[in-house]
């Protein structure tokens, strides 16, 4: 996002100050990164993001899964079956229901 100055000067520059309206931010969840742990801020409606931190691709569609252990709620990467949980490092098992 840019900030206070930059706006300014890009609504300036663009002629675009008389038609700018500030939109609110969209509503959010948040889960883990199943890769690397960090908080991700999930758009609602979303089905994938990739992790700004360490660039997994994450299936935020599909329901989290809990890390049986400590209990953290993970976003697992697509491609994983089986990972490290990042919080405590319990091996967690993502398990497809019968109509996946």
């Amino acid at each position: 996002m840019l900030d206070e100055a930059c706006t300014a000067e890009l609504l300036a520059r663009t002629h675009l100050r008389s038609v700018y309206v500030e939109a609110d931010l969209p509503a959010t969840d948040t889960a883990m990164c199943g890769a690397c742990g960090v908080a991700l801020d999930v758009m609602h409606g979303a089905r994938r993001m990739v992790c700004e931190h360490c660039g997994g691709k994450v299936d935020v569609e599909s329901e989290r899964v809990r890390c049986a252990e400590c209990g953290a709620d993970l976003a697992p990467t697509d491609e994983a079956s089986s990972f490290a949980c990042p919080r405590c490092q319990a091996v967690v098992h993502r398990v497809a229901r019968p109509n996946e």
